[in-house]
């Protein structure tokens, strides 16, 4: 059902569950929202599943470098 929509949308790439839930991850973690939460939500009983789903991307990383590291 999922991939069907993503079809009739014209994505340009296929759409599945598993998409979706590291697409909520990654948005989550990016917007801000803590692993903890994240774990929570997907149901996970270690962080560890968790950080698989949840990649931080490179613009984020720089930010948070920016943010925290440079005085």
């Amino acid at each position: 059902m999922i991939s069907k929509i993503g079809v009739r949308a014209k994505l340009g790439k296929d759409v599945y569950p598993h998409l979706l839930r590291h697409t909520m991850a990654t948005l989550g973690l990016q917007a801000g929202a803590d692993l903890t939460t994240i774990q929570h939500l997907l149901g996970h009983t270690a962080p560890a599943t968790t950080q698989i789903y949840a990649e931080n991307s490179l613009e984020n990383i720089k930010h948070e470098y920016r943010q925290h590291m440079i005085q």
